[in-house]
């Protein structure tokens, strides 16, 4: 555990465990239970030297002259994630505040929509939420080769399609599912 909260939160919460002084109370958070250790139990091998800022000191290798193409994402993997709210105004200044995020704004289908940016790259989109009742969330979208295909199998395995087949004009064809306990996870085909 050491290790996990060194790595999340720098080495001032793994030096509490590696010393014999008693870390602060961490948050109760519902559901989640924590292994109980005390300092003394805990290991610190591996762990970044006291007064450092864990991972944040170490560098990444310097950047070739020739940029590496982005590969292609492959059917299964993550392409996507859009987060969903009834305030776009609100949670464009967190996002920008917490993550440097910039914005951008572009029209679809009539509907006014945001991207968060990173430099000139688009890193998730920022869209009103569909459920006017329903809480902010951030929905991921997975690449699919077929998605009809996919879609047919959502339903074989008891779960079901609750967004259709979708044209994106100059971006793909989406979907979402919803799964059997309740999660949704967006489809995207190129």
């Amino acid at each position: 555990m050491a290790l996990f909260l060194g790595l999340i939160c720098g080495s001032t919460v793994a030096g509490w465990f590696a010393s014999d002084t008693t870390p602060p109370p961490i948050p109760a958070v519902p559901g989640l239970i924590l292994p109980q250790a005390s300092p003394a139990e805990v290991p610190t091998e591996g762990l970044p030297p006291p007064g450092s800022r864990g991972l944040a000191d170490t560098h990444p290798p310097p950047m070739s002259a020739t940029p590496t193409p982005t590969p292609v994402p492959t059917a299964g993997q993550f392409v996507w994630n859009e987060f969903n709210t009834h305030d776009r105004s609100a949670a464009a200044q967190f996002y920008q505040q917490l993550f440097g995020w910039t914005l951008g704004h572009y029209a679809l289908g009539g509907q006014e929509s945001s991207l968060f940016r990173i430099g000139e790259r688009d890193v998730a989109g920022l869209v009103d939420n569909p459920d006017p009742q329903g809480k902010p969330f951030w929905l991921s979208y997975v690449r699919v080769d077929n998605l009809e295909v996919t879609c047919a199998r959502v339903a074989e395995l008891g779960a079901q399609v609750v967004l259709p087949i979708t044209v994106v004009p100059n971006v793909g064809r989406i979907a979402v599912l919803q799964d059997p306990q309740g999660a949704y996870l967006g489809l995207f085909q190129s």
